[in-house]
């Protein structure tokens, strides 16, 4: 695993395995048999890849690298489209990539409201560090690299620029459509 919470990267490794023996994974939590019916782009690649012989865990960690990227172009170019100054543009950068709220280490400090308000101090601000994302959550990572990036290329669409932008918009987006999801 490569992360906190291990079940949820085991199971983001058996969706893998299932969608690249079936094409789509089954809900392995029902104890009623059921369909396949979920299907994952990135999960299906990597499920791909693995039929090809990469290792199980290689296959899911190739989304890593292209996580970081997403995230750090989608940060760029949203600074870049923002702030004028270059002083301004490498203080927000440095904030949206690696700020982290002092909030939880305060609460752990002090003992405020004992172990399980630590543990929820913890988590949440867990989930609010984009860094989290990186470990073995690569697919919220590329997303969230990728919601930005929508976003700009959308912006270029309206404003005249060639279908293409729209069409990057369209594929940016799809990450979080209702039916992705």
């Amino acid at each position: 695993s490569d992360g906190f919470l291990v079940v949820d990267q085991l199971q983001y490794l058996n969706w893998l395995r299932q969608m690249g023996e079936h094409v789509a994974a089954e809900n392995l939590y029902d104890l009623a048999a059921g369909p396949r019916t979920f299907v994952h782009p990135a999960l299906l690649i990597s499920g791909a890849l693995h039929q090809l012989g990469l290792g199980i865990v290689a296959s899911y960690m190739v989304w890593k690298p292209i996580a970081v990227a997403a995230l750090f172009a989608g940060t760029l170019l949203l600074v870049r489209r923002h702030l004028q100054r270059a002083d301004d543009r490498h203080l927000a950068l440095l904030i949206a990539l690696f700020a982290a709220s002092p909030i939880s280490a305060l609460v752990g400090w002090t003992g405020v409201g004992g172990f399980e308000r630590k543990f929820q101090f913890d988590f949440l601000g867990g989930e609010l560090w984009t860094g989290t994302y990186l470990w073995g959550y690569f697919l919220t990572g590329l997303a969230v690299g990728l919601l930005p990036l929508g976003l700009l290329a959308y912006e270029r669409a309206r404003a005249g620029g060639p279908r293409g932008w729209l069409l990057m918009a369209a594929a940016g987006f799809a990450q979080f459509s209702p039916a992705a999801a």
